[in-house]
């Protein structure tokens, strides 16, 4: 390989490395969409407007999406979701929130005293998927002042 080449080589590297987030966004966004629509509503009768995207190149993805109170509770209940008290307490939503990406990011969860967190962390029937996939982990956030729902998941191994 010529000095020229290898720069070549180099620079289409290095820049394919930079990007690496954003294709591995782009990969896998539709596919989360699909598998947080079927954990949202197996039965797919609402009309799911979800906003998604991976945390970095993580297993781990959230999608945006409006809702009402009484849908995120019925939600928590189907799926045996765990409330949590002290959603600032980046200990207990490690697992699903690494480094406070996804749903906790600041400009997502807002002013955390007024928001509802759920979460499950361990595999259970709840998060399988059609599909022979299952989650990890799943952290339910909803913010009544703006009516948004953040569900964030962690794609479990094997």
């Amino acid at each position: 390989m010529t000095k020229k080449q290898l720069l070549i080589f180099s620079v289409i590297m290095s820049s394919l490395l930079l990007a690496c987030s954003s294709l591995w966004n782009f990969a896998n966004r539709n596919s989360l969409e699909s598998d947080i629509s079927e954990i949202i509503d197996p039965a797919n009768t609402a009309h799911l407007e979800l906003k998604c995207a991976m945390v970095s190149s993580t297993r781990t993805g959230y999608c945006l999406y409006d809702t009402q109170t009484e849908s995120i509770e019925q939600l928590a209940v189907r799926l045996k979701l765990e409330r949590n008290e002290n959603l600032l307490d980046q200990e207990t939503l490690s697992p699903v929130a690494p480094g406070g990406e996804g749903c906790l990011a600041p400009d997502i969860v807002g002013n955390a005293d007024d928001v509802s967190a759920y979460s499950f962390f361990g595999r259970h029937e709840q998060l399988s998927l059609s599909n022979g996939g299952q989650f990890d982990s799943l952290l339910l956030i909803f913010n009544p002042t703006t009516g948004q729902a953040c569900v964030q998941v962690s794609y479990a191994y094997g």
